[in-house]
């Protein structure tokens, strides 16, 4: 199964803004993305059409399995 990471953030627009991360390590942590979040605000390093990130909204961890079907 593959996991991804959907981050939720505020700007200083007062507008949302949401960033995946696709294929996360599967050990993955709350302390791991509380820290990736905040380097992101505090960083500066994310252009977004919504404003500068400023304030954590929300994060969650995404699993994601397929199954194959015999079309034949």
């Amino acid at each position: 199964m593959a996991k991804s990471l959907l981050m939720k953030f505020k700007t200083d627009r007062d507008k949302s803004f949401s960033l995946r991360v696709n294929k996360v390590k599967n050990d993955v942590n709350e302390e791991d993305v509380k820290t990736l979040m905040d380097s992101l605000i505090k960083n500066d390093v994310v252009l977004a059409s919504s404003g500068t990130l400023k304030v954590k909204e929300s994060a969650e961890l995404i699993t994601t399995s397929s199954e194959p079907i015999d079309v034949e």
